[in-house]
């Protein structure tokens, strides 16, 4: 089964290498959404195509080879008058196309999953403070805000030209240490000093609109505010493991949601709905299906949305989006029976 799985495997790279196209890098900031060029891969639209069919068995991929009609069997009788029967068998090679085909099919009826998401991890690395009740309050505030942090670290990540994918942070992550031109390392240095507003250094620097974010996040409550204290925190994404024979179908997902997030902001949140039920069919992730979730809220299908969004915080209970898909459900009308 190894050296199966390895032959498949080598046909596959094959494969993507002629068909897939890599997509042009904006050149700006903050680009305008026509700047985008970004158009499916071949193996993309097959998945697409194999999504659309109905569900089938493992067994399936036995007749998937087989020809739509069996030839004749070819009967003569010898010397003696006894008829005898010879079968002919009709294997062939199969084209790349169809063991793409398989390949998809094969992974369809156990959906591959993450076992870990990909995500960033706060640790404080050394707390400063004038008692140790001063030291345990301000570990404590900086322990229970780490969701925050990361969320405010992502937005910092999306303002990158080279981040086409703006929410979520998970997918953000990924696709910046996928480009590798953004650094995923933060150190965060956090003075509190009475009741003034923390101040903060993070290295590498991160823009305005974060640090504000942060400052924000970071602001402790008069009941958790520590008179005097210096946090040194260490921000870093984990990546997302587990993945092993299923790169092809994770490849796949994320571009078909990056290619859902352009015309989501390209207006056409139909069209971007297809492409992330997509993704959710090649990958199991619960990001794509908060995708789906805005692409039915833009589409005004609230209660499509909310199913979603409710999803998504049961699978992602401590992700940095929870506080503000929660005041998304809240401020959802019900749709009219």
């Amino acid at each position: 089964m190894r050296r199966r799985g390895g032959l498949w495997g080598a046909l596959l790279l094959i494969v993507c290498a002629g068909c897939a196209k890599t997509p042009a890098q904006p050149q700006s900031v903050s680009p305008a959404p026509d700047v985008y060029v970004f158009t499916p891969s071949p193996l993309l639209e097959l998945a697409r195509s194999e999504r659309e069919l109905p569900p089938v068995r493992r067994n399936w991929l036995r007749r998937r080879f087989a020809p739509t009609e069996r030839p004749a069997d070819d009967t003569t009788l010898d010397e003696d008058g006894i008829r005898r029967t010879v079968r002919v068998h009709p294997f062939r090679l199969a084209t790349p196309e169809e063991l793409a085909r398989a390949a998809l099919r094969d992974a369809e009826s156990r959906r591959p999953r993450e076992l870990h998401p990909t995500r960033y991890l706060i640790r404080a690395l050394r707390v400063h403070a004038p008692t140790r009740a001063a030291k345990r309050r301000a570990r404590k505030m900086v322990d229970a805000r780490d969701g925050e942090i990361a969320r405010c670290l992502a937005q910092d990540l999306s303002s990158q030209p080279s981040v086409i994918l703006r929410a979520p942070a998970a997918l953000v992550l990924e696709e910046a240490r996928r480009t590798g031109a953004v650094p995923t390392d933060h150190t965060i240095e956090i003075s509190f000093d009475g009741a003034q507003p923390p101040s903060i250094e993070t290295t590498p620097a991160v823009n305005e609109a974060s640090e504000r974010c942060l400052v924000s996040a970071l602001t402790p409550r008069p009941a958790d505010r520590p008179r005097s204290a210096r946090v040194r925190l260490s921000a870093f994404a984990q990546g997302a493991f587990g993945h092993g024979g299923d790169a092809l179908h994770l490849q796949l997902a994320n571009e078909a949601a990056t290619l859902g997030w352009i015309e989501l902001e390209r207006g056409a949140p139909e069209e971007a709905l297809a492409y992330f039920e997509d993704a959710h069919w090649l990958y199991h992730r619960a990001e794509y299906e908060l995708l789906q979730a805005m692409a039915l809220q833009e589409m005004g299908k609230v209660n499509m949305a909310r199913t979603r969004y409710r999803r998504f915080i049961e699978a992602r209970p401590y992700a940095p989006e929870v506080s503000m898909i929660r005041e998304r459900i809240d401020a959802l009308e019900p749709e009219q029976p």
